[in-house]
């Protein structure tokens, strides 16, 4: 299926204009959507591949609605891109857990789509998230809207990480083609 060009952002509220976002509840309705067309059409699994952590919340609550209303009918899973596997993950918090732009995202857009970094932008900025107890928007956290160090990124880093991820989401979806459920659903209804 194509990509959703949308997510939830709100994290990042209107500080830096130009960034949209959709509401948790307005993505959450969006798949449970996506997902009941897709049954009506006899679909029977949906692997749903995540790279915005914002959007995890919203995945989550949507997924758990879909098994409930389609238990033992339908399968549905999340992947975060960023989680694939330990190696992709500390890869992503190598430079801080609060990762915005930081040098793992830039140095995926270094090897696929090098003309969008504006390399004379780009400045480092430290998680200062370590050890809150609460969480804040982005600009109570990040002078520039990024966090991590994206000065470190490179092509060739971008080019094996981004390989990284291929081979793992390749190996999920062949186990997804083929997974069945521990136990088979029996409704007390």
């Amino acid at each position: 299926m194509p990509t959703l060009s949308y997510g939830c952002s709100l994290g990042h509220t209107d500080h830096w204009p130009g960034t949209l976002s959709l509401y948790p509840e307005t993505l959450s309705t969006t798949i449970r959507e996506i997902a009941a067309f897709l049954i009506r059409t006899g679909f029977r699994k949906l692997l749903i591949v995540n790279s915005h952590w914002g959007n995890t919340s919203s995945l989550r609550c949507a997924i758990d609605r879909i098994r409930f209303d389609h238990a033992g009918r339908f399968q549905i899973g999340l992947k975060n891109s960023f989680e694939f596997t330990r190696s992709v993950w500390n890869q992503f918090i190598d430079d801080g857990e609060d990762f915005h732009a930081n040098r793992a995202e830039t140095a995926l857009m270094l090897f696929l789509d090098p003309a969008a970094v504006r390399k004379d932008k780009i400045e480092d900025d430290p998680d200062r998230t370590p050890g809150k107890i609460f969480t804040y928007v982005v600009p109570q956290t990040s002078k520039n809207g990024l966090t991590g160090a994206p000065s470190r990124a490179t092509t060739e880093d971008g080019r094996k990480l981004f390989i990284e991820m291929g081979e793992a989401l390749t190996g999920f979806v062949k186990n997804a083609l083929t997974e069945t459920a521990p136990l088979p659903y029996q409704s007390q209804i």
